[in-house]
């Protein structure tokens, strides 16, 4: 199962040539990733946590060009995970369902008291679950 959010590209995406700015791409990655965890954990309080998600690494491809104007979809899903690490796939549509890009990222946790790296916390493998194929 994969979230999903949908939107318009506009006219602050793009660069001087009218096509979607390279650097969009993750950004836009980053705020549905955002949405995930909040749809996931949305009890999650970083005043409170004993835990902190980090990412460890990010890779996208890009494969088609969007446009202003053009509507979006961002998906996101648990690809995998092991004892310390999430990897979470993510493709970039147009409307006609064309992938414009795709990639992943690792996420890490640590310790909220001393950055120290931890386990997979329970709450977020039980949290993401639904998302994991």
């Amino acid at each position: 199962k994969w979230f999903t959010y949908t939107f318009m590209a506009t006219y602050q995406d793009t660069n001087s040539v009218g096509n979607v700015y390279f650097g969009m791409y993750p950004l836009w990655v980053g705020k549905v990733r955002e949405m995930f965890f909040q749809a996931c954990m949305p009890g999650f309080d970083l005043k409170k946590t004993s835990f902190y998600i980090l990412t460890r690494s990010f890779e996208h491809k890009f494969n088609l060009e969007a446009k202003e104007f053009q509507i979006v979809t961002v998906k996101i899903r648990v690809e995998g995970f092991n004892r310390k690490f999430v990897t979470l796939e993510h493709q970039i549509l147009d409307q006609a369902r064309q992938i414009l890009g795709k990639g992943k990222q690792i996420l890490m946790f640590v310790s909220s008291k001393d950055y120290a790296l931890v386990d997979l916390p329970n709450e977020v493998k039980t949290a993401f679950l639904p998302y994991t194929p």
